[in-house]
């Protein structure tokens, strides 16, 4: 394998492989985005669910008409306590202290209750408050209305919360952030307007998300993968990524193919004309001086040469050989402009799909030759390869012919032509197949047949050319057939129009400037 390839194959390998990364890591990072947004989401509507039941705790309680601690304040609010989930404790007020709590019944000193931290929806709220009644250790939200109030307790209102455990719960006072729960100095009051603010990096994630009133804020922080940094897990991981690997291989190997195919080089070859229009002289076998010639198709493209044989069934295929057709007639055309006129005009034969016949799109080529110099003759020869819709093709043949076009038969004995549709057609010309050719200087059978080619081409008034000469003994066995025009590698094989110029100046009546 060559070293270019080699290191091809080998970035597409690696690549793969890294885009597979990325792929994976945008995968896990979009999944791991919901789960911290749901999780905050949960942890605010807990901490609202708490406060709503804190709401309606105190409205119960104010409206009852207690003026002191009794027996009976204290049991209704240990009561109410006992049907709440989440409250931890409830105090009664006498002006601004605490009289008495659920939890230690009537204090000996009352508690101050201090300047609470922000009002919200007519509630009093202190938040990260330190419990006194609870020897200082116990920390939550305390919410007062009227002559009561009630603490919530994190550690009750977050039991469930277990997905991510590195998180912090704020109360913005002022808009500044003041700690409540969680791992302190997690929350950077990066979020606005109620949205997501989330923070991707290579070793983890960020988000932070503040709730509907912007006063209750959480901010989760997660190291990258944590939760898979497992064994098998790393397998799995290093089979996919190989995995991924192979199957980039595979996928630049089949582009690969795709962009170095045949057909994909003949598509764009067409879209940027590199089929080009050769000339093989066609010789007076006595005189030995050019007539005329063939026009053939030649491919080159910065990869190379494709041969006829290749190219053919695939412009075939791809349904562009009158594509092909007008482009190298076009430019044929343009190559024979500068010939000067002689006795006889030049015979141009050009090959024709019959598919191009059926179908009608030859008839478009009367366009393109109407304005070219009368010292051009136009034949175009069918190819026996591909069977005519005969019925469509001799009316479009006849059209061809009152425009001034020769029609040939090319490889004649070899396809699908017979006498009784050839006497149908307006024929010019007999191009004997180059396999009866190679046999005629040997005398085998395949060769004996030629005399009865002349016979038919002498019936329907038609001129012979016998392809594929490569010797003086063929030219002579020729002669003695009474066949006068051929063309092969014995006298030229197909040449660029610079060589073409050159060969009828040293060997024709013509020359093209």
């Amino acid at each position: 394998m060559p070293l270019s390839t080699l290191l091809k194959k080998s970035a597409a390998f690696f690549i793969g492989i890294i885009i597979s990364v990325f792929l994976i890591f945008f995968i896990y990072s979009q999944t791991l985005i919901v789960q911290m947004s749901n999780h905050s989401q949960r942890i605010i509507n807990d901490l609202n669910d708490g406060a709503n039941q804190a709401y309606s705790a105190l409205a119960r309680l104010n409206r009852n008409s207690f003026t002191e601690c009794s027996t009976l304040n204290l049991l209704t609010m240990r009561k109410l306590q006992f049907e709440a989930n989440d409250i931890k404790d409830i105090g009664f007020f006498d002006g601004n202290k605490i009289i008495c709590t659920t939890g230690v019944g009537e204090l000996e000193i009352p508690i101050s209750e201090g300047q609470f931290d922000k009002k919200i929806d007519g509630h009093e709220f202190w938040f990260g408050h330190k419990l006194k009644t609870f020897d200082g250790t116990v920390e939550g939200v305390v919410i007062k209305s009227g002559r009561y109030n009630v603490v919530l307790s994190f550690n009750t209102l977050l039991v469930k919360h277990h997905e991510f455990t590195n998180y912090e719960i704020v109360a913005l006072i002022n808009d500044q952030p003041k700690h409540l729960y969680g791992h302190d100095d997690i929350y950077k009051n990066e979020t606005h307007n109620n949205r997501n603010n989330v923070q991707v990096g290579l070793l983890s994630h960020k988000l932070e998300f503040c709730g509907e009133q912007r006063f209750i804020c959480v901010a989760i922080q997660q190291d990258n993968f944590t939760e898979y940094q497992k064994v098998p897990f790393t397998l799995v991981l290093m089979f996919i990524l190989i995995l991924s690997g192979v199957t980039a291989l595979h996928v630049y190997d089949y582009i690969d193919r795709y962009m170095n195919s045949d057909k994909r080089r003949i598509q764009k070859g067409l879209e940027k004309h590199k089929f080009k229009p050769f000339y093989q002289p066609i010789v007076d076998l006595k005189s030995g001086k050019a007539v005329g010639c063939e026009m053939l198709a030649r491919f080159k493209d910065s990869k190379g040469i494709l041969y006829p044989d290749t190219f053919i069934p695939i412009v075939s295929e791809l349904g562009a050989s009158w594509q092909m057709t007008e482009l190298l007639v076009t430019q044929a055309i343009h190559d024979l402009k500068g010939l000067e006129l002689a006795d006889n005009p030049i015979y141009l034969s050009i090959n024709i799909f019959p598919k191009d016949i059926n179908n009608g799109q030859v008839l478009k080529i009367l366009d393109l030759i109407k304005d070219t110099p009368s010292n051009i003759e136009f034949t175009f020869e069918i190819t026996e390869d591909e069977e005519l819709d005969f019925a469509k093709a001799q009316e479009i043949l006849n059209k061809l012919v009152v425009a001034g076009v020769n029609i040939s038969i090319d490889d004649f004995g070899t396809g699908y032509s017979n006498m009784s549709q050839l006497q149908s057609f307006p024929i010019h010309t007999l191009k004997i197949d180059k396999s009866f050719i190679d046999e005629v200087e040997t005398g085998a059978i395949r060769s004996t047949l030629i005399p009865n080619i002349v016979s038919i081409a002498n019936k329907l008034h038609a001129e012979i050319v016998a392809e594929g000469v490569e010797n003086i003994l063929q030219v002579e066995e020729l002669l003695k057939m009474d066949i006068t025009l051929a063309q092969g590698w014995h006298y030229s094989k197909a040449l660029s129009i610079r060589k073409f110029k050159h060969y009828l100046a040293d060997n024709s009546d013509f020359n093209l400037s």
